[in-house]
């Protein structure tokens, strides 16, 4: 467990490196992106800042309780996650409209503050949050208990609604999120099976 609680550690930091380092340094002006009706329809619920930010004890639980196997290739999927949403974020950065971060209601409660304030608002598409939430729960729901599956799967619903809620992102970036993590996580498949064939012959 403490092999796997390094390689936790070892994926956020680059996770936190990369993420501020693309937002921070891009010298291109982030494109605001348009509401659509979904987000529209969504509002702002404090409980769902506690389900944004349980996407971390996610990712720590999907990567130190796994099987060595699982707990690397989940390590991976999430770098491989980091760097080409960090490559995006570069390139082509775009963002939500200031409004939505100063409105009272997001503004009043302690948490969510901190969450507006650690963020950086030109890395809207794709939202790595998802992807990487995505990729945690893939992970954690492997094999286990049909129950189990449920939980985490309910649980990974529950925080792209909280990324729409807290004023994070778009229904839109969690879709770019999602097909990121699917990305990912075939090119990791991919490896994984290349290695054991080479090691088979």
């Amino acid at each position: 467990m403490a092999t796997r609680f390094l390689y936790f550690l070892l994926t956020l930091g680059i996770l936190i490196i990369l993420y501020y380092a693309a937002s921070y340094t891009t010298p291109f002006a982030a494109k605001e992106l348009p509401l659509t009706f979904i987000d529209r329809g969504i509002g702002f619920h404090v409980v769902l800042i506690y389900i944004y930010i349980s996407f971390y004890f996610m990712f720590l639980i999907s990567i130190v309780t796994n099987q060595k196997i699982y707990a690397i290739q989940c390590a991976k999927s999430i770098v491989i996650n980091t760097l080409i949403a960090s490559c995006i974020f570069f390139f082509f950065p775009t963002r939500m409209p200031p409004a939505i971060y100063a409105s009272d209601e997001h503004t009043h409660y302690f948490l969510s503050r901190i969450i507006q304030s650690l963020d950086v608002k030109n890395n809207c598409f794709p939202s790595l949050h998802i992807a990487n939430a995505y990729t945690a729960a893939y992970f954690l729901a492997i094999e286990r208990k049909l129950i189990l599956k449920w939980v985490v799967w309910i649980w990974f619903f529950l925080i792209c609604w909280s990324v729409m809620s807290t004023g994070q992102h778009y229904f839109y970036d969690i879709i770019g999120g999602i097909i990121l993590a699917l990305i990912s996580l075939y090119i990791v498949r991919k490896s994984s099976q290349h290695q054991k064939a080479v090691q088979v012959d």
